[in-house]
């Protein structure tokens, strides 16, 4: 079925120049009429002609033709005939709505998720499809939904390199805001001229100045970066008169080790807090031990430090050891009665149910 045509004629006279078509021919020649004539098929001759087709259909004709105008003067012209053409073989109401997502890129999904991300970054990658679904109907695989979410947070926030980039900038920025903040960039020393990341350690005046009011009681804890380029971030947390979560340091560093456990502990106890008999809570990590039990290190130790296990941790670690739900439940009784009978008593209980654990909680000690 024919949907559109057009043609466009270019004129050309052959017989004679047009400066001198006033003097031989008195009689005006109205272009016009011309271009009308060769449009007509019936005045004009077609000398050749070719035809070329595109993907969607369309055609186009170029037409050489040469028309006989009554003043006797031969017109040659190209003609530039177009048609586009639709398939209508079989009914319409038979035609498919693909909404299987193959049609939208992660770019397209990116800019209607845009909103979604900068209201909530958190939100999972299942419920933005479920918001996807519902809004524009289609079916969007999970990965191109998780592509998308990445180009959304580098469109609100900068991407990965920029942010590294930055950071320099904005540890100036926090020094230039209050000069009590305490902020440290530490480069990679193999390679010198350039500030490879290494680690970051940063902690807030305010932070600082607080503490003071806290229980001299600091938890350690790490957890894992998950982006383009991995990492750890360390964090160093206080209980205020309240018993609420009083945030303290940060550092973010490449990898969990002596090294890097060593350098943040001495941050924090160097530069942070002069505080005496400290208890610093962590998890069995190796490299925390290892610099607790380094005596080089005199500001982790004894009576400046007490170093103590996190119970949670150590719980967990009693349930994947020797996996019994019962005895779980008796190491956390024996950790938090206040009377030194019960604890006795708790821990006897334990010895009798599972000599292997009494030992394992013995060498913790």
């Amino acid at each position: 079925m024919v949907v559109g045509w057009k043609s466009h004629t270019h004129l050309r006279l052959t017989c004679i120049l047009p400066l001198l078509m006033p003097r031989l021919f008195p009689t005006t020649l109205n272009h016009a009429s011309a271009v009308d004539d060769l449009d007509n098929t019936e005045k004009a001759e077609i000398l050749s002609a070719t035809q070329t087709h595109d993907l969607r259909g369309s055609s186009h004709a170029y037409e050489h033709v040469q028309a006989y105008m009554d003043e006797g003067i031969d017109i040659e012209a190209s003609r530039d005939v177009y048609e586009e053409s639709i398939d209508t073989n079989g009914p319409m109401n038979d035609a498919k709505v693909v909404t299987d997502g193959r049609m939208m890129d992660s770019r397209v999904i990116s800019i209607a998720l845009k909103q979604y991300v900068q209201e909530d970054i958190t939100r999972f990658i299942k419920d933005l499809r479920s918001m996807l679904h519902a809004k524009h109907g289609h079916d969007i695989t999970m990965y191109k939904v998780w592509e998308a979410k990445q180009k959304a947070v580098a469109c609100i926030y900068g991407n990965f390199d920029e942010s590294y980039m930055e950071l320099p900038q904005f540890l100036a920025a926090l020094d230039d805001v209050d000069r009590d903040t305490v902020t440290l960039l530490k480069c990679n020393p193999r390679v010198p001229g350039n500030c490879i990341f290494n680690s970051v350690f940063w902690a807030f005046d305010p932070c600082i100045k607080g503490f003071k009011h806290c229980k001299p009681v600091i938890s350690i804890d790490a957890i894992h970066l998950y982006g383009k380029y991995k990492g750890n971030l360390l964090i160093a947390m206080a209980t205020d008169g309240n018993n609420e979560v009083y945030p303290l340091t940060f550092v973010i560093v490449e990898s969990e080790s002596m090294e890097t456990w060593g350098w943040y502990l001495a941050c924090l106890l160097i530069r942070v807090t002069d505080r005496t008999n400290l208890c610093i809570i962590s998890d069995k990590h190796r490299g925390i031990q290892s610099c607790f039990n380094d005596t080089i290190k005199g500001y982790l130790q004894a009576p400046l430090t007490h170093h103590r296990y996190c119970l949670r941790h150590l719980v967990s670690n009693v349930n994947t050891n020797f996996n019994r739900v019962a005895l779980k439940n008796l190491v956390w009784k024996a950790a938090t009665v206040n009377q030194v009978r019960k604890f006795e008593n708790t821990m006897n209980c334990i010895k009798n149910a599972n000599p292997d654990a009494y030992d394992y909680l013995k060498d913790v000690a």
